[in-house]
């Protein structure tokens, strides 16, 4: 096992450490970053997990330029400027909490939120893009939200991701009619048409796939089971598709 600095790049307000692990097996990069600033007339060093490696703007692979950074009480913002296209992205990072609530005050902050950029759809398979249209545009729509922070309108789009996916495959496949599509809760419709007994096992066993979604909310745990579930889903129809054919 070797350790070797693999790149330092340092400006007057950062120095920015890359350590990077050589195993037989993988690199893994461990980084190590710290930035001076000003709190009640002090400059003071601290530390912070990384630094965004994607611009929100262009959506192209980056090592930001840091600007500037000001600590004000819980949040550390560390403004930057994409290399790419020079637009400036803002992150912001707080520290941790103990399981009792309290802050972590040596911890390093934890880069939290950015700056909302421009909106990059996912892209999907002609397979997806013939069986159902809806389900991009409500996925979309999902992820879309997720980058806004609107935590009600991201699960109700992964639901309603899975459900109109679903329906439409089976429809496709014709194991239910047009006419009915709608007569099925989301059970019944994986009980009907998933055969693939990992995949229709997991989606039966999660608590989402029963909620009324007038009634019932949501948790953080359900938002990313069911964004799994929707990439699951999409590798299944798209091989079941290729089988068929």
């Amino acid at each position: 096992m070797k350790w070797y600095i693999k790149e330092i790049l340092q400006s007057e307000k950062l120095v920015y450490l890359s350590l990077v692990l050589y195993t037989k097996s993988n690199w893994e990069i461990i980084m190590a970053n710290r930035i001076q600033v000003n709190k009640d007339g002090k400059e003071i060093e601290v530390r912070y997990d990384k630094l965004p490696t994607e611009c929100v703007f262009c959506h192209k692979d980056i090592v930001p330029e840091v600007l500037f950074a000001s600590l004000d009480y819980l949040t550390l913002s560390i403004i930057c400027k994409c290399p790419k296209c020079c637009k400036i992205i803002v992150g912001a990072y707080e520290q941790p909490y103990n399981q009792y609530g309290d802050i972590l005050k040596n911890a390093d902050y934890r880069l939290k939120n950015l700056s909302v950029g421009n909106f990059k759809k996912q892209i999907f398979s002609d397979i997806i893009k013939k069986i159902s249209p809806l389900f991009i545009d409500v996925y979309n729509r999902a992820i879309h939200a997720e980058t806004l922070n609107m935590k009600e309108l991201l699960s109700f789009g992964y639901f309603k991701s899975i459900d109109c996916l679903l329906r439409d495959y089976l429809i496709h496949t014709e194991k239910i009619t047009k006419e009915k599509k709608q007569e099925y809760s989301l059970r019944e419709l994986v009980e009907a048409g998933v055969n693939y007994p990992s995949l229709s096992d997991h989606m039966k066993q999660s608590k989402w796939i029963d909620y009324d979604l007038n009634r019932d909310s949501f948790s953080k745990s359900d938002d990313e089971d069911m964004k799994l579930v929707i990439g699951l889903l999409i590798q299944w129809i798209e091989m079941e598709s290729k089988i068929s054919h």
